[in-house]
């Protein structure tokens, strides 16, 4: 895990702890461990100190904990850090509802919390995708499979195109949105549109030389 998901994660630690505390009325403890009497559940907890994205047994444990901890003591930083896992655990729904219940805790637009929304659809989009085309590679030239790839890929320009001009508005001073508003608009061969974008971003001595 990154070192600045520390904060988070010793707030999955005390709200468990919170709520075993509150569940067997126990007043005084050494440790969190001592708050917590399941053996299993103090190791689900160590283990968000370890866990990979090529652990989906551990993100399995660590998401269930998560959901515990909330129903226990709600915070900003234990819905980020469930839709974290959720989303490396491909459960791009529950990401995305779970980042949106930050924003809804705090009662503040977040850039980065919709930023981190949009990648989540973005991926969403792309294992659709990869699955389709999985399909027909396997099935050979499915007329139906063909014509469902060109319409989710539609969809995915239109939906994502939207979603970026949004953040644009909501946002006008972050560059790097404008950038990647650019580039959407590049990827679509609205180049006009593009090269509005790219100039804003050069305002950026970080995305002056891509813009």
């Amino acid at each position: 895990l990154q070192p600045n998901n520390l904060q988070i994660e010793n707030e999955l630690k005390h709200a468990a702890a919170l709520a075993a505390m509150q569940e067997a009325k126990w007043e005084k403890a050494d440790s969190y461990r001592d708050l917590i009497r399941d053996k299993d559940e103090v190791e689900t907890l160590e283990q968000a100190e370890r866990v990979t994205v090529r652990d989906p047994e551990g993100r399995a444990k660590l998401i269930a904990a998560a959901l515990k901890s909330i129903k226990t003591e709600p915070s900003a930083g234990l819905y980020r850090r469930l839709a974290e896992l959720c989303h490396q655990d491909c459960r791009y729904q529950e990401a995305i509802d779970a980042y949106n219940m930050v924003t809804e805790v705090t009662g503040n637009l977040d850039p980065g919390i919709d930023g981190a929304i949009t990648d989540v659809m973005r991926d969403r989009f792309a294992a659709q995708v990869k699955e389709l085309k999985t399909a027909i590679e396997q099935d050979g030239d499915d007329t139906g499979a063909r014509q469902q790839l060109e319409e989710l890929e539609a969809e995915r320009d239109r939906v994502l195109l939207e979603r970026m001009k949004r953040r644009v508005e909501n946002y006008p001073n972050e560059l790097q949105f404008r950038f990647d508003l650019g580039m959407m608009y590049w990827t679509q061969k609205m180049v006009d549109d593009a090269m509005r974008e790219f100039q804003q971003a050069q305002r950026s001595a970080h995305l002056g030389k891509r813009a």
